[in-house]
């Protein structure tokens, strides 16, 4: 991830892949010690693909690379141990990294970014995913919070535990998998499931065409055995399969196991395995539904014996 550092107080910055330095209030960077000297729309730090550049967007108290003034509207790449400044020399900020930007949620005010791992954000983090940010199959991104399942695109700010955080996505970022997305997306996927006859033990393989992979056994398998038990039963019922295996989250409240928290849990551990497994929508193998509490397994080729 690329960073720069404030060298007066050691603060550190991870540069988004258009990250852009001055007054207005949507800027990446506001530079605060120097409001007098910084124009509204100051510089653009960017990403071009190959390397990392400084733009001048012809401000008025100039940019600066290592003590000297840039052109207006000039710009030059960055190499590490640089130091920029804008509008005035003082205050300035070292070049420490400067690979590839990434995919991240980044809180306005005090916090840390979290960075996409496969294609998933979970905030505040993958112990208590009570939000996540996800991409679908067709490259979209998708925020997930409370009942609410909606497009999210970047730069877009959403609230959540009384902060804002704002999602940054890398724009060409090109997605890599085991196999071709076609061949490994959810909808392709048989799901076998070996139970024990206790059911303290599950175990989960998954095919699609000539691709296999063991999944082992994984605690929050069970969830995923109990939603596909639900899918297999609506549809030997005759339900149409969209609405095959929906389930309220509530209808879990009687096992322990499967509270609120957990089931969140449960829930981005199991995206997070698929996606490791180079299921390139990872996230849809539990769907939910907008605005309620229910969901359900996503596949629904499934095979479940017991041995």
């Amino acid at each position: 991830m690329a960073t720069i550092t404030q060298l007066k107080n050691g603060r550190p910055v991870v540069l988004e892949q258009y990250h852009s330095v001055g007054r207005a209030s949507n800027s990446s960077l506001r530079v605060g010690d120097d409001m007098r000297y910084v124009s509204l729309h100051h510089a653009l730090l960017y990403w071009t693909g190959a390397q990392w550049e400084l733009k001048d967007l012809a401000s008025r108290n100039g940019s600066f690379l290592n003590d000297e003034r840039m052109a207006p509207g000039e710009v030059r790449p960055l190499e590490i141990g640089m130091r920029i400044a804008f509008g005035k020399t003082e205050n300035q900020w070292q070049v420490n990294d400067l690979s590839a930007p990434s995919t991240m949620v980044v809180p306005l005010g005090e916090g840390e970014p979290v960075f996409a791992e496969n294609d998933l954000i979970a905030i505040p983090s993958s112990q208590d995913p009570s939000v996540t940010v996800y991409r679908s199959v067709d490259g979209s991104w998708v925020l997930e919070q409370d009942i609410a399942v909606t497009p999210i695109t970047n730069q877009q700010t959403f609230a959540f535990g009384g902060k804002t955080f704002k999602f940054c996505a890398v724009q060409d970022d090109s997605k890599t998998s085991l196999a071709t997305a076609a061949a490994l997306e959810v909808r392709h996927l048989l799901l076998e499931f070996s139970v024990s006859k206790d059911e303290e033990h599950v175990c989960l393989r998954a095919r699609s065409g000539a691709y296999h992979f063991d999944l082992g056994e994984r605690n929050h398998h069970y969830l995923l055995l109990t939603l596909a038990r639900q899918r297999l039963q609506d549809a030997s019922e005759g339900l149409q399969e969209s609405a095959c295996g929906w389930v309220y989250q509530d209808d879990f409240a009687h096992d322990p196991s499967m509270a609120p928290q957990q089931l969140s849990v449960d829930v981005f551990r199991i995206r997070k395995q698929f996606a490791a497994a180079g299921v390139t929508d990872a996230a849809s193998i539990i769907e939910r539904r907008p605005r309620t509490k229910q969901l359900r397994i996503g596949v629904p080729r499934i095979s479940i014996i017991t041995v």
